[in-house]
């Protein structure tokens, strides 16, 4: 959620309106919805250089796309975002730990949700389940509905904000919409012992996540640095992978699950092989999604920032720090 919220809670802070943004929420979601457009439009407008990046970056999707098209979708894309934000503190704002995300009086309506829970039952006769999603759709809403459906046999995968009041407000929603979170700073250990004992590990892997180790692996046809965490764990303990999603489709959310990407027998002298692969396939289930859901993707993170020469002056500098420290 970080790249969505440092976007659009610029504006929030820039109007000093989060407390509004809270009375908003109040009515219901479907008004919190509505504003949330309105948030999205004004995101657009002051957020220029989310805006420059967004469009510059539609062109992964399609380089054909004319200018007047990238521009539509961003505007719709921002929108969107603004929506999917307001209308999850709306739900989390008359939530206490167990959201209505079947019934839409009440909260919102997810549809899919019994299909998930017969898919994850199932997987979880034989071993473990690392669930991947990425930001795209209603992805706060995936995770509480993780948390409705496992409970405590299920864990988030989350780093923790570089401002503390950004990290406050976010646990605070995510504690009220009941998910079961677990920081990478905790320990990876954690999460091979859950996924040993039959639980579910759910992992965001479609940002540059900069502070795991990944490869360069084809995102959207480019190139771009992306995490390994999901295949070791996959590989470590025997769990498959499994892509889901939360998305709006018209009027209402729906969760969608992807292929499963089975793992194969670890091998030492291929480990190596195989995480590449698995980590390829991840990405091809995470952007074969986005393509069908282009607008509800968040445009303005800089994907393709970590090239090879980026991480490498990256290192070096670290590397530099690290000698002058001692």
């Amino acid at each position: 959620m970080k790249a969505l919220f440092d976007s659009i809670s610029r504006v929030i802070v820039a109007l000093g309106a989060w407390g509004l943004v809270r009375v908003l929420s109040i009515p219901g979601t479907a008004m919190a919805r509505k504003w949330g457009v309105v948030l999205g439009n004004l995101a657009y407008v002051l957020c220029k250089a989310d805006r420059d990046r967004a469009f510059r970056q539609f062109a992964h999707l399609d380089p054909s796309l004319s200018s007047r098209t990238r521009t539509v979708m961003v505007k719709n894309n921002f929108r969107n975002l603004g929506s999917m934000i307001l209308e999850t503190i709306s739900l989390a704002h008359r939530s206490d730990g167990v959201p209505a995300l079947e019934e839409e009086q009440r909260g919102v309506q997810i549809d899919g949700l019994k299909e998930f829970r017969d898919r994850i039952h199932e997987l979880r006769q034989e071993s473990g389940v690392v669930a991947i999603t990425a930001h795209l759709g209603a992805w706060e809403l995936g995770g509480a509905a993780l948390g409705q459906i496992l409970s405590s046999d299920a864990f988030v995968l989350a780093r923790r904000y570089d401002v503390d009041s950004h990290q406050g407000v976010v646990s605070k929603i995510r504690a009220r919409l009941g998910t079961p979170l677990l920081y990478q700073d905790q320990s990876l250990i954690r999460a091979m012992r859950a996924l040993k004992n039959r639980q579910v590990i759910a992992m965001l892997v479609d940002l540059d996540i900069r502070a795991m180790d990944g490869i360069q692996a084809p995102f959207l046809g480019t190139d771009a640095h992306t995490t390994t965490a999901p295949a070791r764990l996959a590989l470590k303990t025997g769990s498959p992978l499994l892509p889901y999603f939360v998305v709006r489709v018209g009027d209402h959310y729906q969760l969608q699950m992807g292929d499963l990407i089975p793992v194969p027998e670890y091998s030492a002298e291929e480990s190596e092989d195989q995480i590449e692969n698995l980590t390829f396939q991840m990405n091809e289930a995470i952007c074969r999604e986005i393509r069908r859901y282009p607008e509800q993707w968040i445009w303005m993170h800089p994907r393709w920032h970590s090239t090879p020469e980026v991480i490498a002056q990256r290192k070096a500098r670290r590397a530099l720090k690290n000698d002058s420290a001692g």
